[in-house]
């Protein structure tokens, strides 16, 4: 490289400033730079600084205070442009500082020479490189936030493409989709996917509008549907709808929405929307199974019965021919005996009336029919069963007391299951005695309060069953398919069913007693569902 040649020396600082442009890294960029300065044969020694290392005594470069100043000197003169100075070393050296960048903000270029002063040539060599530095250091800069903005758009588009993905997904897991539309009755709406597959639209055919989503509505739903959404469209306030619709098959679904505008005044309406129409069926087909649960429940109770009812029927049959044939012997008197034959008729029909009583408790047990939740006193309900209960209860061994104090309160309850309940704990809910020399009693007992019905039931010198004791809170089916385990499980079914709530007390070496709180006041929905 001739040194002295100016156009030799632009030549060899267009081809360095080439090789500068081809670099991917800051770090190589000033590392050729330098090494392309350090050629020149006055170079004592050349770097490029940081900004925070031009003070006098920072880092392995010191510049001299002087040669500082005058650079600074030189910057607020240059306003952004190339700022160049240049000063008188001890000996025969110089020095001098050429910014890289507007302002010096990427540092600047030191470099010391073996002579009293640099050469032009040396000095706009190295004005050149330096000014090709700050070129490329902001090309670089340039390009490596495009590559993290690249990067940071792939992992947005990719968040975004799993997000689509996972609502789908969820969309058709649960069955649900959404619907946008304009209230002011422009006909503007936009539709998901599953608003096509589940109302049974096509999705080439039908073009999205509101209308069209009303007219699938059922004719029993419309009218309540339009006007909670004319109530909401006024109070520009969130609407919640449960409703049916009808596909263009015949097919019934159940949905689940809910609408809300899009801002304070907004036209534009969004809706979400469920389907329920598996959870409805499911829950009809569990609410048959409960029913048939409670069902073969009764019928069990039943054949543990046997011998009471039979008991129970034949008491008043035998009265009856006994009543009749001393009738018949009044009637054949004569005189007649009037008042005597009367007194028998009567006496015949009161027996008949009891025994018609014991078949139509049996009958309401066995009949497999919906709960009525009707107001009903609970004393007469439970007074009504204990005779069908004694003499079996009697046959082991076991006393059947009761206390009914409810004084005449009422409880909103299915009457057949109230009684399901008492013949389940007195029936089921006892595993075995104590021992074989205590007495054994169960006493039945109502306590009427404010808001509540407490019913009782005590067992004296009887084990609680330890499903009753141990699963209270729980109200899934025990796996006994006995009598008696059926019998459990249902009873734990009709006091939820109830609202209703039992809780179970044993005092050590006493007695056992399970009371149930059955509430004044309750409102009953889905009964069906509610069973077992």
């Amino acid at each position: 490289m001739e040194w002295d040649s100016r156009s030799a020396a632009r030549r060899w600082v267009r081809d360095v400033c080439a090789e500068i442009n081809q670099l991917r890294y800051i770090g190589e960029v000033d590392r050729q730079a330098i090494a392309a300065i350090a050629q020149h044969p006055d170079i004592i020694s050349v770097d490029i600084l940081a900004p925070r290392e031009t003070d006098e005594g920072s880092g392995n470069q010191c510049i001299p205070r002087d040669l500082i100043t005058a650079f600074e000197l030189e910057l607020g003169r240059a306003d952004g442009g190339l700022a160049v100075a240049a000063t008188r070393l001890s000996g025969e050296n110089c020095a001098y500082c050429i910014s890289i960048g507007s302002h010096s903000r990427d540092g600047l270029l030191y470099a010391t020479v073996a002579t009293a002063r640099v050469s032009p040539i040396l000095m706009a060599v190295s004005a050149t490189i330096a000014t090709s530095v700050a070129l490329n250091r902001s090309r670089l800069r340039s390009q490596q936030r495009l590559r993290d903005l690249w990067q940071s758009t792939h992992d947005i588009s990719q968040r975004i493409t799993k997000l689509k993905t996972d609502i789908a997904v969820s969309r058709e897991i649960g069955k649900s989709g959404t619907l946008r539309w304009d209230i002011s009755g422009d006909g503007a709406a936009e539709w998901s996917d599953e608003v096509y597959q589940v109302f049974g639209f096509d999705k080439e055919r039908d073009r999205p509008a509101f209308e069209l989503i009303l007219s699938r509505i059922h004719p029993d739903d419309l009218a309540d549907v339009r006007h909670k959404l004319d109530e909401a469209a006024l109070a520009n306030a969130v609407c919640h709808l449960r409703y049916r619709i009808v596909r263009r098959d015949g097919s019934l679904r159940h949905l689940l929405s809910v609408f809300r505008p899009e801002g304070a005044g907004s036209r534009m309406w969004t809706g979400i929307f469920i389907d329920l129409t598996d959870r409805h069926e499911t829950g009809a087909a569990v609410g048959s199974a409960h029913s048939s649960l409670t069902t073969m429940s009764r019928l069990m109770t039943v054949g543990q019965l046997g011998a009471s009812i039979a008991h129970e029927l034949n008491q008043p049959l035998t009265s009856m021919v006994a009543n009749a044939g001393a009738t018949l012997r009044w009637a054949e008197k004569s005189p007649l005996e009037q008042a005597r034959v009367l007194t028998g008729l009567n006496a015949i029909v009161a027996e008949a009336k009891r025994a018609s009583g014991v078949v139509k408790g049996l009958r309401a047990l066995a009949r497999k029919s919906e709960p009525r939740f009707e107001l009903i006193d609970p004393d007469d309900a439970i007074a009504e069963v204990l005779p069908l209960i004694a003499n079996e209860m009697a046959s082991q061994g076991i006393k059947i007391r009761s206390q009914l104090g409810g004084a005449g309160a009422t409880v909103n309850a299915d009457r057949v299951q109230l009684q399901q309940m008492v013949l389940a704990l007195v029936l089921n809910a006892w595993s075995a005695p104590i021992d074989d020399r205590g007495e054994r009693v169960i006493v039945i007992s109502t306590t009427g309060e404010v808001d509540r019905i407490a019913l009782n039931v005590r067992y004296h010198g009887l084990w609680v069953k330890n499903e009753l004791v141990d699963r209270q809170t729980r109200s899934e089916l025990s796996a006994d398919v006995t009598a008696s385990g059926v019998g459990i499980s249902v009873f734990r079914s009709i006091v939820e069913a109830h609202g209703a709530s039992f809780e179970v007390r044993t005092i050590p070496r006493d007695y056992a007693e399970v009371e149930v709180a059955l509430p004044v006041h309750w409102e009953t929905t889905d009964l069906g569902m509610r069973i077992a």
